[in-house]
């Protein structure tokens, strides 16, 4: 596994939500699977979570971007400069249960998703003639 993060500080820290706050026993950390031998990967991230410890509604992730600018460090030596903005990451599970349907369909619409019928209608679809090519094989 490739480690994207190293806090592994057992700590207890508040993730704010609309009717409580959440209690995390520990930072989450965020993982990629390790490449197989062809080189494949899958490219979607996890975090691994006890048995007992709740998923966190929102992850918060610092983006650190060179500006292309440059001041000098206590040498001399050019030190990049970068730009710091915090994004957030909603849990659209806990946005699911948390929402009326049609203002979660203005979130997903929002975010350049489908509303969720449509998204569930086309996916049926596809999964169908994943099926059909499957039984064909078979036969």
């Amino acid at each position: 596994m490739f480690l994207l993060t190293f806090l592994k500080e057992e700590k207890v820290f508040d993730m704010s939500s609309s009717s409580k706050n959440q209690k995390l026993s520990k930072f989450p950390i965020i993982y990629y699977e390790e490449q197989d031998k062809d080189g494949g990967t899958n490219p979607i991230p996890y975090i691994e979570v006890e048995k007992e410890e709740p998923w966190p509604h929102v992850l918060f992730i610092q983006e650190y971007r060179q500006t292309g600018e440059y001041e000098p460090d206590n040498r001399g030596n050019p030190v990049p400069i970068y730009d710091m903005v915090m994004h957030q990451y909603i849990d659209m599970i806990t946005l699911k249960e948390k929402l009326s349907s049609e203002t979660y369909d203005i979130v997903r619409i929002a975010l350049g998703m489908k509303p969720l019928k449509i998204a569930q209608e086309e996916g049926t679809k596809i999964l169908d003639k994943i099926e059909n090519k499957q039984k064909n094989r078979l036969h």
